[in-house]
């Protein structure tokens, strides 16, 4: 039985870090691996070179957009495996309008997108940078800087996180062990969803109002984008932590 071709378009420079041996071993069992020879990932002209033939193709971050031109080559491609997260910017109505099956990393990435989060949150709470930057400039506690930067627990803090999507999920969960308030902005989490989260939904208003941490966990499109404007940033409290891991 002849195996199934499959492409990889992530560039060998990125194979290190984002194939085990076990994998690559695993791959080469159930189909015949295409490598793209550059160590950059796959860019427009690489790919209609790379895809005729293919069945399935490897993406990952960097990848040419695969449009028209690049579905028209791939004449016998029916699966996009991507190694990242969000697939919009590199995925075209093409696919789509062909059927190929697209997937991603995404739900295995939000959990470490998360942790990041977490970590970002007890940082700004307690206000590691700019005291760190204070002593490493030769200052210290008895400085009238410290005062400025006063430092706090994120325990008991109210977090608005807006958007609960995978990473905003996960974030929440991370959360439970601080006992902390966490407020909602989305207009798609349902009254089921809000009582499984054990969270409290809100308008990005009164988020901005009310959260210690400011959060953002939600896509880039025409409904987001500059949603976070002069008048909600303004909203916020003095000293609040805004992080943008989206």
């Amino acid at each position: 039985m002849t195996k199934p071709k499959v492409a990889v378009a992530i560039g060998q420079s990125n194979y290190d870090r984002m194939f085990s041996k076990q994998a690559w071993q695993q791959l080469e069992d159930v189909s015949t691996i295409v490598h793209h020879e550059g160590d950059e990932p796959a860019n427009r002209e690489e790919l209609i070179d790379l895809l005729p033939g293919a069945l399935a193709c490897i993406t990952s971050w960097g990848v040419a957009q695969l449009d028209t031109e690049v579905i028209a080559a791939a004449d016998s491609l029916e699966l996009i495996s991507h190694m990242g997260s969000s697939v919009k910017r590199f995925v075209s109505d093409s696919v789509w309008d062909r059927g190929i099956r697209v997937t991603s990393a995404g739900i295995t990435l939000a959990r470490d997108v998360a942790e990041t989060t977490l970590g970002l949150m007890i940082v700004g709470r307690k206000r590691i940078w700019p005291l760190g930057r204070h002593v490493a400039a030769g200052g210290w506690r008895d400085s009238p800087v410290w005062e400025q930067w006063d430092a706090r627990e994120l325990t008991r803090s109210t977090i608005g996180i807006v958007g609960a999507s995978n990473v905003g999920r996960h974030v929440i969960e991370l959360l439970a062990p601080f006992q902390t308030t966490v407020l909602v902005a989305d207009p798609y989490l349902t009254d089921k969803e809000m009582v499984s989260l054990g969270v409290e939904r809100v308008d990005l208003h009164e988020l901005a109002t009310r959260a210690d941490i400011v959060s953002l966990h939600c896509p880039e499109n025409e409904h987001t984008r500059h949603m976070l404007n002069a008048e909600v940033l303004g909203s916020m409290k003095d000293g609040a932590v805004l992080i943008n891991t989206a």
